[in-house]
């Protein structure tokens, strides 16, 4: 594939070191380091050059990879509410409701 045929997909903040091994364990990207300009605020002067991370592939790939990684983040999400949840109920069966 032809660099004209690439695209970079830019990680989010708050993706997981182990999600992006996943990402590169499971899928047939690079990851690379790219400049981008991040505002701060909006409307303001405060406009910076930062370097991101981004997995490099196909656009079609690159689709699949971003629904992995919403579901990896949302999975991760549920199974921390999860535990808070019953930590204190043993029994199945919320006697505070009847």
């Amino acid at each position: 594939m032809n660099d004209d045929e690439l695209y970079d997909l830019i990680i989010p903040p708050g993706v997981s070191k182990s999600i992006i091994e996943d990402v590169l364990r499971n899928f047939d990207v690079d990851i690379v380091e790219r400049e981008m300009r991040i505002v701060y605020a909006v409307g303001e002067q405060d406009d910076v050059i930062r370097n991101v991370l981004a997995f490099r592939g196909s656009k079609e790939l690159l689709l699949e990879v971003e629904e992995f990684i919403k579901q990896s983040l949302i999975d991760k999400i549920d199974n921390m509410g999860a535990g808070r949840h019953n930590h204190n109920n043993d029994d199945d069966s919320d006697e505070s409701v009847r």
